[in-house]
Parts: C-alpha cells; structure tokens; sequence
C-alpha cells in the first residue's frame, strides 16, 4: 500500500484504521480478559506508532551511524506518538503482571524497542521494566573476550576503571563495559571480518545494552553534590557523554537534532561544575568527553565552546597531541572510528585552527 512513500491519511489506510480503533473499543468495552488479550495490546502498539512521522530531516549528520535500518531505527525514530496509546499500553502491560506475562512470539521485542526508542527521544528512563536479557550480555561478553579478538578491540572501555576516584560506580563500569562488547561486535560485523556475530544477536544486545545506558541514575538521583566537592566528579559527564555514544553507534534513532542539542548543553553544563578541568589526571577522560560532545554539537551554538575546551586541554598535554595520538587515546573508552572517525577529524581541524 505504501509504496514508495508513506500515506497514512490516506483513504484506505484511514478506512482501515478506523475498523481497528472501532475493534479496540469494543474489546475494551467488553472488559475482563478480552481488553487485555496480545492482540488488541499488539493493535493499540501499531496505532500509537503508525501516527505522525516527522519527515524533517539533519542538514548535516554529526555521525556516521552503523546499522541505522536495523529493526527500522531510520523509520520509528521519526514517529510522533500519540499519549493516550503510549499511557494504554503500559496500563494494559502492567494489568497483565508485567511484559513477562506476554505469549504472543515477538510482541515483546517490539514493546521493549517502542519503548526505548521514545526512551531515547526523550532523553528519559525507559517506561517498560526491563526485561530479562542477561544472555544477551553475558553472549557478547563472552564472545568479545575470546582470544581471537585484536589485542586493539580489547581496549574498548578499559580505561574507564582509572577514575574510580572521580565518581565512576561499579554500575557505570559495569554498563560501559557492555557497550565496548556490542561496539566492538557491531565493527566486526559493519566490516564483515571473520567470526563476527550474526546481526539477530546485536540486535538484541543493543537494545539491552542501550536500555541500561538510559537507566542509569542521573547525579541528582544519586544524590551526588557535585559542585560542593573538591574532587572532580565526571560521573555525570560520563553518563551523558555514553547516551551520546549511545546514539551515535550503539541505537542511533533518526532525527537526532534536537536530541543532541539538549544533551549537550546538559553536558556543558555539567562538565562546568565537575571540576574536572582542575586536573591533569582527568585529562584522557576529558578528551573523550569533549571530542564525542563537540561532534554531536555540529550546527549547534555549543560547537565553539567544545572547540575551545578542546584547544586549551591540548596546551595543557605534556606532548603535542595531535588527532592520530588523540584518537589512540579515544580508543580506550568508547569509540568507533567509522562511525566517529570522520566527525573527529572535522572537529580536530576546528581546533587546530583555533590554536593558530
């Protein structure tokens, strides 16, 4: 029916929706187990995300996002949902005695990612528990620590475990050690090298991986007093500067604009309170949160305050750091060069230029 393009005011498609709301209310009216059964759940689903579709689109992309047409990213992250569905769902979700209680193949999964996907558009805790996804993990894990992976793979998120002392959580390492596994399997399989994973399995360790970037405490939550301490705190820092990464490799939604431009200035926010620019300790982790932040503010008012953080911490570097040396550095936390790369080395020019 849609051909190339989509139509959902169409007249056909608004004859069919219509049979489907009058359906839905019926069940609903009729009350007990009917309201609540996998299938009028699974059509209020379809209702909530077949809606209004923003077809607006970045001028320029910060990111060279991988695997963006997986599961449809490239199309449900554009979808405007309607409130009244979206609150239906998880009434009737948690009627049943929670997303366990589903037995209809499928309807989980597409539960789970419409609720990560508006999780992420909104920069917010996911609605929907999480569901039990340990396996997925632990299969990444396993696989991405095999001894037949590069010795330079390994690297992903190793360093994060030096700045225990500045505020990272057993929480926070744990979840950023997991983004380094699905990093590391989505550069396999984009690269199509021997023994990478099968898409199925990154499919669905992205989506845990990335429903537990989201659900990590904010600072306030923690109830961490940031700008009372002497001691640099980047625990905040981290936590955006991975929904960052999140999105740029890991579960990159469409539309991202306006999604990044409240992440970093969040970010800016809270990198002037953290004091981590008081030493040089920090240095390493410092770069990193500013190169992936001062990528995502492209065509953003924040870009030349990133560029100019970044022009003072290379004056403050004992050698000369050019993009090859700050790039091996990058490698040790979270980063993927094909997909930040090209965003880094735009960056790096800006900041060259500055420093001139």
């Amino acid at each position: 029916m849609r051909q190339s393009k989509i139509f959902f005011n169409s007249q056909l498609a608004l004859s069919h929706k219509l049979i489907v709301i009058q359906n839905i209310r019926d069940a609903v009216l009729t009350g007990g187990e009917e309201a609540s059964r996998d299938e009028v759940l699974l059509a209020i689903v379809i209702l909530a995300t077949h809606d209004i579709v923003d077809v607006a689109e970045e001028k320029q992309m910060p990111f060279n996002s991988p695997l963006k047409k997986a599961q449809w990213l490239n199309f449900y992250g554009k979808i405007r949902e309607v409130p009244e569905h979206v609150k239906a769902i998880t009434d009737i979700v948690r009627l049943r005695g929670g997303i366990k209680s589903l037995k209809l193949p499928g309807l989980t999964e597409i539960i789970a990612g419409r609720d990560l996907i508006s999780a992420v558009s909104s920069i917010s805790k996911p609605a929907i528990p999480l569901t039990i996804r340990e396996r997925h993990i632990t299969s990444a894990r396993v696989w991405a620590t095999s001894p037949l992976r590069m010795p330079s793979q390994l690297l992903l998120a190793s360093a994060f475990k030096r700045f225990v002392a500045y505020g990272m959580t057993d929480d926070m390492l744990e979840v950023f050690d997991s983004m380094g596994h699905v990093t590391m399997a989505i550069d396999y399989y984009v690269q199509g090298m021997p023994g990478s994973p099968t898409l199925g399995m990154i499919i669905r360790t992205r989506t845990a991986v990335q429903k537990l970037v989201m659900l990590l405490p904010t600072a306030e939550e923690l109830e961490l007093n940031i700008s009372a301490s002497s001691t640099p705190d980047i625990y905040e820092c981290s936590r955006l500067t991975a929904i960052i990464f999140g999105m740029a490799v890991i579960f990159p939604v469409s539309n991202s604009y306006n999604v990044l431009q409240t992440l970093v200035q969040r970010l800016k926010a809270a990198i002037e309170v953290s004091r981590i620019k008081s030493t040089d300790e920090c240095l390493d982790i410092f770069l990193w949160i500013l190169v992936l932040g001062g990528i995502a503010a492209l065509d953003k008012p924040e870009r030349p305050w990133f560029v100019s953080q970044l022009a003072l911490l290379t004056e403050r570097s004992k050698e000369k750091l050019n993009w090859i040396e700050a790039e091996h550095r990058l490698r040790s936390f979270l980063w993927l060069e094909s997909t930040c790369g090209a965003g880094g080395r735009c960056l790096w020019t800006e900041v060259l230029y500055l420093l001139l």
